[in-house]
């Protein structure tokens, strides 16, 4: 049963699990049960987001006893009631996961009956299963298939309207060459993201200027495709180029090691690898399983990673700018390369304050204050996208990662 000692666990098990989540919610200092159907939250200061975090589908409740008693089993969670969404789980078996519409849903009858999903790991099989009729839809398919999809007449590669995310670097300003801003401005100017988004994102990832599209009237454009800049930023940090043409200064090579997770990202960087090394960097990418090892990667002596190239938020989850971008300059962050930069959380603590005209000023300098340090270097937007068969044709794509919710139905 949902009731208010239920939540207060559920929050407990979140910020011991997730230190990003605490944030979202203005870092409680404590939540205490008032009666059964009321928590009282304590805030350290004020937080204008605060309710609308609290609104956000993001904090999924589930029984956090449940789900500490299966002790990462996830099979173990089958029938145990453990969740509060439309849907629920009935069987986990090996890469097949069976999802039944739950008839006591407090939001009412869902339009499916249920989801079978499956977990692929060649995405060739993905696209062949929706075109021959035995999967409706492919989530999250990688760029490289939308010109395989063209083959199949009742096959759709779909796109989001709007992309909540992008793909950029992420530059350890605490570890050469990177601990010199114009070695990090030289790497900005470098990359050629329009050509990256043209030949090998097929438009569908699009070029950025800056964080957030030009079109957004608070966005900060500054990222431009310069590479005599480049190496002319590089000359004046003392990087001469040596025979090989990699750039030496005192005996050490302009080196970076970047490190990446995905399909898509993995196809940018490898675009990206080429422009850097015609400006003089020695640039290497190393591909990491998934998001979740990055933590346990970065605090290693003497690895020589020095970047990221990341999923980073722009509008966020939240739809809330303004907090998604002080949570990348968070000096606790276990997934990006830490920026320290007193002004930077000075301004986020101004931008996250109740005094709108301040707020929008701290906001846009904080924009300024990256673009000067070429801390986070955006490249390209990130939108949602699936791949549906007939039954499914014209389904939008919801660019906050539910894909299928109460009111998902055939199109048809």
């Amino acid at each position: 049963m949902l009731d208010a000692p239920a939540l207060k666990a559920y929050f407990a098990w979140e910020f011991e699990h997730d230190k990003g989540s605490k944030g979202i919610m203005g870092d409680p200092t404590a939540i205490e049960v008032v009666d059964d159907r009321t928590v009282e939250v304590t805030l350290p200061k004020p937080f204008p987001s605060f309710r609308n975090a609290l609104s956000l589908y993001t904090w999924e409740v589930y029984d956090a006893e449940a789900v500490a008693a299966a002790g990462g089993s996830y099979e173990k969670l089958v029938g145990a009631g453990a969740f509060t969404g439309p849907f629920m789980t009935t069987k986990i078996e090996n890469d097949r996961w069976t999802i039944d519409r739950d008839a006591d849903w407090w939001g009412g009858t869902a339009a499916l009956a249920g989801i079978d999903a499956t977990r692929l790991t060649d995405p060739q099989t993905g696209l062949k299963a929706v075109a021959n009729g035995d999967a409706d839809v492919m989530m999250t398919p990688p760029v490289s298939l939308k010109r395989a999809a063209r083959s199949y007449p009742d096959v759709e590669y779909r796109v989001a309207d709007t992309a909540l995310v992008y793909a950029g670097f992420n530059l350890n300003p605490q570890k050469a060459p990177f601990d010199d801003k114009r070695v990090r401005q030289a790497f900005a100017a470098a990359i050629d993201a329009a050509a990256i988004s043209s030949s090998t994102m097929l438009d569908v990832w699009r070029p950025l200027g800056g964080i957030f599209p030009e079109s957004w009237d608070e966005a900060v454009t500054w990222r431009t495709y310069d590479p005599a800049r480049a190496a002319a930023l590089l000359d004046e940090a003392g990087w001469k180029a040596g025979d090989d043409g990699v750039r030496v200064k005192d005996g050490a090579r302009l080196a970076t090691t970047i490190i990446t997770y995905s399909d898509d990202l993995e196809s940018v960087g490898t675009a990206a690898l080429d422009m850097l090394r015609k400006v003089g960097f020695d640039a290497k990418l190393k591909r990491v399983p998934d998001y979740s090892t990055i933590p346990e990667l970065l605090p290693k002596a003497g690895d020589p990673v020095n970047a990221l190239l990341m999923n980073l938020e722009s509008f966020g989850l939240n739809y809330d700018p303004y907090l998604t971008a002080c949570r990348n300059f968070q000096t606790d962050k276990g997934y990006n390369l830490v920026i320290r930069d007193a002004e930077a959380e000075a301004l986020c603590t101004t931008a996250l304050g109740d005094d709108e005209a301040a707020a929008t000023a701290a906001f846009r300098r904080l924009q300024e204050l990256n673009a000067d340090n070429a801390y986070y270097i955006p490249l390209l937007d990130e939108p949602n996208t699936m791949i549906v068969g007939p039954r499914y044709r014209g389904l939008p794509v919801d660019p906050w990662y539910i894909f299928y919710g109460p009111e998902t139905r055939p199109t048809s």
